[in-house]
């Protein structure tokens, strides 16, 4: 189990995180990215809350490149992030069925992989 999060370790979370980083598109572009990536209607009232949310995961997506490339990092980053994806798939979990919750469902199964995925790492570095 050891060799395969050190093999796949940095390529996954480079694409996963680059991938993540890409909401941070809400921050400059809120209103192509909601109707363009999250198929979403652009409420200009919200803009605000689009921009901050882009940024923050999009920050998230940085961390998470970081994590890759600085392994003394990764104990922290990959704590933070784990957490914040788990969330991301418990809201939309709750709010299934409802209409805005469609244009997550692929971010949250995402978000639900690197969970799994980040709880595999710290197991398998408990059996060392």
């Amino acid at each position: 189990m050891q060799r395969f999060f050190t093999t796949t370790f940095r390529p996954f979370f480079l694409l996963t995180g680059a991938i993540t980083a890409g909401a941070g598109g809400l921050a400059f572009l809120p209103e192509w990215t909601l109707k363009t990536i999250f198929q979403l209607d652009y409420v200009p009232a919200y803009t605000v809350l689009a921009q901050h949310w882009g940024a923050m995961v999009g920050l998230v997506g940085l961390a998470m490149l970081l994590a890759a490339l600085r392994s003394e990092w990764r104990a922290p980053i990959l704590v933070f992030v784990g957490l914040e994806k788990a969330c991301m798939v418990l809201l939309v979990l709750l709010h299934w069925g409802e209409p805005a919750s469609a244009g997550f469902v692929g971010g949250a199964l995402m978000d639900a992989l690197v969970s799994l995925y980040i709880l595999g790492y710290f197991w398998s570095q408990q059996r060392r």
